[in-house]
């Protein structure tokens, strides 16, 4: 079922919705509200109904006035977190149990996971009433540059070692399948071969129907996505399943189920700025590797990697450290969406930088703007990819302030991308991908390279 936002988006009336003037709100919207309230949702995960521990989780102090209504509040969230982990737990054992059971059933186990799920996220509202009181809506942990030299080292070929891909593919768990009128869909999952990590990798696998061997994009999520934990969530690659495409969009780490208890989706890496992204970058190397090297396995196709903002540069980051990897784990093709050259300019300079009111707390870890940015662009190779030029479609909006314009154009410049493989649009950060509800044409673009690939 199309979500109402899938639906407009997808209307004649997309082209004045897609315009920078809705970035703006979604920026102001994020910092001001969404952010705040998702720090004191996390303390109350971790929590549970004592507000002593949530006014240490959430550094406040509740006042009589407030004291009242938060247990409410905390009672209320606990009542929805227990159904949400119930379902979530009969999820669990009815798609991975080998026990094949009726379509009906796990698709009603799907929707009561989806719902319950949407429930406890929406829960996060009810906490605004103390949102003003939140001076930063990350709680730190973080890495200093001590300790960072001392776990990755300061030299860029000593660091190029933890981007490796894996030696050995673990065991990888496959669901049983959901069928409807649009696609097969099933989920994946194997255990993170990242020792920080240490936990379980899930994948979403979205596969068109009646094609044996389907070609494969394998596309990453922005920073604080919760991508498969809504209802009716907008699914801008849909039409790509359509067109015969299989899908698999992986949960990056310390997101979604990654998450940690005690956190929203994307706070452990922001918590660990600027040194975890190394930590997370280095895991979706070898994890990616791995959906790789599955997607090979599964299908003769050719298979595209690719992702939107923080997706977007690890898929990049990804494609040009493959230069050195076996061929079989090399991708075919890259499909990348509002991205810039280095991420330490989204981390450093982009409007999303310092949302989250980190800069003065990091400067207390060690951190100066100039030691971040030098480490941070360690992360990213400066070679070209080992994807073909030809190979590349980038999607890029004019208005973007969070992975800057400019520089993500000059890169595909260096790159040598050909012209009919750029789109730009006069859009913002997130207006990008939501114009592709309605304008399939990069999407159109991405199969025709997939199927020239021999």
């Amino acid at each position: 079922m199309k979500s109402s936002l899938s639906t407009l988006f997808s209307s004649p009336l997309a082209p004045l919705l897609t315009r920078p003037y809705l970035d703006q709100i979604i920026l102001s919207g994020l910092q001001k509200h969404f952010f705040p309230i998702s720090r004191l949702w996390a303390a109350a995960q971790f929590s549970g109904l004592d507000i002593g521990e949530f006014e240490r989780q959430s550094c406040l102090k509740i006042d009589n006035n407030n004291s009242k209504k938060l247990t409410t509040v905390l009672r209320q969230f606990n009542e929805q977190q227990i159904r949400s982990r119930t379902t979530d737990k009969l999820w669990e054992e009815a798609l991975f149990s080998s026990k094949v059971d009726t379509n009906s059933y796990y698709e009603q186990v799907e929707k009561n996971r989806l719902k319950n799920r949407t429930l406890l996220n929406m829960e996060r509202k009810k906490f605004s009433f103390l949102k003003k009181s939140i001076d930063h809506s990350v709680l730190l942990n973080p890495i200093s540059p001590e300790e960072l030299e001392n776990r990755f080292g300061g030299i860029p070929a000593i660091i190029d070692r933890h981007f490796d891909p894996v030696d050995i593919f673990p065991q990888i768990e496959l669901s049983n399948e959901i069928v409807s009128e649009q696609q097969s869909l099933r989920w994946i999952k194997f255990k993170s071969p990242n020792e920080t990590m240490n936990d379980t990798v899930y994948a979403r696998v979205q596969s068109p129907l009646g094609i044996s061997d389907p070609p494969t994009l394998i596309f990453g999520h922005g920073i604080a996505v919760d991508f498969d934990h809504y209802q009716y969530q907008i699914d801008e690659l849909l039409p790509l399943v359509k067109m015969g495409i299989r899908v698999i969009r992986p949960e990056a780490p310390w997101h979604g189920r990654r998450a940690p208890i005690g956190r929203y989706s994307g706070e452990e890496l922001l918590s660990r700025t600027p040194g975890g992204m190394f930590d997370f970058i280095a895991a979706q190397h070898k994890e990616w590797s791995i959906l790789i090297n599955w997607s090979r396995e599964t299908s003769t196709a050719p298979i595209a990697i690719g992702g939107s903002s923080l997706g977007a540069q690890t898929a990049k980051t990804i494609a040009m450290r493959a230069l050195n990897w076996p061929k079989a784990l090399r991708p075919d093709a890259l499909f990348i969406s509002t991205h810039c050259r280095h991420i330490s300019e989204a981390a450093l300079d982009g409007s999303l930088s310092d949302i989250w009111n980190l800069t003065n707390l990091v400067k207390q870890s060690g951190w100066s703007r100039n030691l971040a940015r030098h480490w941070l662009e360690m992360i990213d190779p400066s070679n070209i990819p080992a994807v073909p030029a030809e190979n590349v479609v980038s999607l890029l909006g004019l208005a973007d302030t969070v992975t800057p314009f400019s520089s993500g154009a000059e890169h595909m410049q260096e790159w040598k991308v050909p012209t009919e493989n750029l789109f730009e649009y006069n859009r913002g950060h997130f207006t990008v991908p939501l114009g592709l509800l309605r304008d399939h044409r990069p999407l159109i673009r991405l199969k025709d390279i997939l199927s020239s690939i021999a």
